[in-house]
């Protein structure tokens, strides 16, 4: 390969890169939490743990959360939740995805 090639082949490259490069915002941290209303006990819990992008030119979104890392007040509804609802040992994360209007 001679030098002309080379520039040539380092052009179209560095052209690609421009081209396919999109603006992602990534979230090390986001508050997701949900509330249930019930006759006997209401049931509430949150999670900071979880991983958010966005990417700005295709408008997507996708969360991946820890499910294990929900706080509930009730530590007995935490284990309930965990171990007999969700079984976060067998499925320990859950993720979302979407696209902004």
């Amino acid at each position: 390969m001679n030098f002309k090639n080379s520039t040539i082949i380092i052009a179209i490259l560095l052209y690609t890169l421009n081209v396919s490069a999109q603006k992602i915002l990534i979230a090390k941290t986001s508050d997701i939490s949900f509330f249930s209303k019930t006759p006997v006990k209401d049931i509430e819990a949150e999670n900071k743990t979880s991983v958010s992008l966005i990417n700005l030119d295709t408008k997507e979104i996708a969360v991946k959360i820890s499910v294990k890392s929900f706080i509930f007040p009730n530590k007995l509804m935490q284990e309930h939740f965990n171990e007999n609802y969700l079984e976060t040992e067998k499925y320990p994360f859950s993720t979302f995805k979407g696209k902004i209007n």
